[in-house]
């Protein structure tokens, strides 16, 4: 799968390990959803790079119960509060949390 590469790809050019879990039955159906899932794991773990000051991250790729996917990209490096005005500035270019957000949706 995809975000197995990206996490490796993540290790060699950003240093970031990333440890993956996929379930089984959360394999996307479409062409379109994966390109989607793909986007939406690199945004994220970009974002760990770029803010989190950690070298180590968890992305999840799981099976909701409502039939959909569920992806988590989770560290214990320096967080932010909801509402942070930093947000707005991670979300004025690129893919963006607002944007996963809105596809997701």
């Amino acid at each position: 799968m995809a975000v197995e590469w990206l996490a490796r790809h993540m290790q060699e050019t950003c240093g970031l390990n990333v440890d993956v879990e996929i379930d089984s039955q959360a394999e996307p159906q479409s062409e379109e959803i994966r390109i989607v899932v793909f986007e939406a794991a690199r945004e994220l773990l970009f974002n760990v790079v770029k803010h989190a000051e950690t070298g180590r991250a968890r992305m999840k790729l799981a099976a909701s119960p409502n039939g959909g996917l569920c992806l988590t990209v989770s560290d214990e490096g320096a967080g932010f509060a909801a509402g942070d005005p930093k947000l707005e500035k991670m979300d004025a270019s690129g893919f963006g949390l607002f944007s996963i957000r809105e596809r997701w949706s």
